[in-house]
C-alpha cells in the first residue's frame, strides 16, 4: 500500500486497518489517526481515495457493524423446492407410468433441485456490513465510508462518501472500542501545546 505524506511536525497516533475491500478490486482501507488529522485512506491496485480533517474539528463518532442474512429469500426458496420436488413424486406415484406422467413429474423434480439449492445458499451466507461517520464542529458526516447496498444510507451519508465492498478489516472492533478516546487524548494534547 502506497505510503501517505505527513507534514513536518506532523506524526501518526494509530493506523487501524477498518476494512477489507473486495470490489471494485481487492485492497483495503485504513482510517489513521495523527496529531493533526484523521485520514481515510481507500487503497486497492486500480483505485487511490484519501479524505482527511483536521483531528481538532472532530466532535464525534459512529462506527458499527452488523451481520445480516437472506433468512427470508432462503425460506421462500426453500419452501418452492421443496414443494416442486413434492409435487413430481405426486405425480409420478399417483398416476400410472405414462411417458407424459412420467416426464412431468421429472419436470417438477428438477424444477425443485435449483430452487433449494439457491435457498440453502441464502440460508447460510452472510453478509457483514460496516459504517464509519467521522462528525465535525458542522455535526454533518464530513467523512465516512461504509459497504451497505445501494441507496440505503443515501440520505444521511451526503458528504465525502466512500462506499466498498467487502468487510470489516482487522482492526474494525478495537477502532470502535478506542478511537473516540484516541481523539480525545490527541485533542487535549494538541490544547495543551498551543496554551
Amino acid at each position: 500500500m502506497e505510503s501517505l505524506k505527513f507534514s513536518d511536525d506532523e506524526t501518526v497516533v494509530k493506523d487501524y486497518n477498518a476494512a477489507k475491500i473486495k470490489k471494485p478490486s481487492k485492497g483495503e482501507t485504513h482510517i489513521v489517526l495523527t496529531n493533526k488529522r484523521i485520514i481515510i485512506n481507500y487503497q486497492t491496485p486500480k483505485s487511490v481515495l484519501i479524505s482527511d480533517v483536521s483531528i481538532d474539528d472532530v466532535r464525534g463518532t459512529d462506527i458499527s457493524w452488523f451481520t445480516v442474512k437472506k433468512m427470508k429469500s432462503g425460506l421462500i426458496s426453500l419452501a418452492i423446492g421443496i414443494f416442486s420436488i413434492v409435487m413430481g413424486l405426486v405425480i409420478l406415484s399417483s398416476i400410472p407410468f405414462m411417458g407424459e406422467a412420467i416426464m412431468a413429474s421429472m419436470g417438477y423434480i428438477f424444477a425443485g433441485i435449483p430452487f433449494i439449492a439457491v435457498g440453502i445458499y441464502f440460508l447460510i451466507k452472510k453478509r457483514t456490513n460496516i459504517i464509519v461517520i467521522i462528525y465535525t464542529k458542522a455535526i454533518v458526516a464530513t467523512l465516512s465510508f461504509h459497504n451497505l447496498p445501494s441507496g440505503f444510507l443515501e440520505r444521511s451519508l451526503t458528504q465525502n462518501k466512500i462506499t466498498l465492498s467487502g468487510e470489516p478489516g482487522q482492526d474494525a472492533e478495537i477502532m470502535a472500542k478506542e478511537i473516540g478516546t484516541i481523539i480525545q487524548d490527541i485533542q487535549k494534547s494538541n490544547k495543551q501545546n498551543t496554551d
